[in-house]
């Protein structure tokens, strides 16, 4: 079995391959922590609660896609029911015009 790397693919953008492979040991430990101790956890579920303006703008940047298809998405229309997107995109323009 051949990598891609092997094959002439390149794996990541021009320009980030020396950065792996020099700091190789020390991304390898950030990633372990990020993904293996409460202090990791902690920052990603901060991350998670503040990116709601990251979240907002995804959202209607894919309905504007969206809306350009001729496919009514059904189950797609339940799980942003359930997610209450549109209720918070409500609250943060109510909250920028004030």
């Amino acid at each position: 079995m051949s990598s891609k790397r092997g094959q002439g693919y390149p794996i990541r953008p021009d320009g980030e391959e020396e950065y792996f492979t020099r700091n190789g040991k020390k991304n390898e430990r950030m990633l372990y922590i990020m993904a293996k101790t409460p202090f990791g956890r902690l920052a990603a579920s901060d991350h998670a609660m503040h990116a709601v303006a990251e979240m907002t703008a995804l959202d209607q940047a894919f309905e504007q896609l969206r809306s350009r298809m001729n496919d009514p998405m059904k189950a797609w229309e339940h799980l942003r029911g359930l997610s209450k997107i549109e209720n918070k995109s409500a609250m943060l323009e109510e909250a920028a015009t004030k």
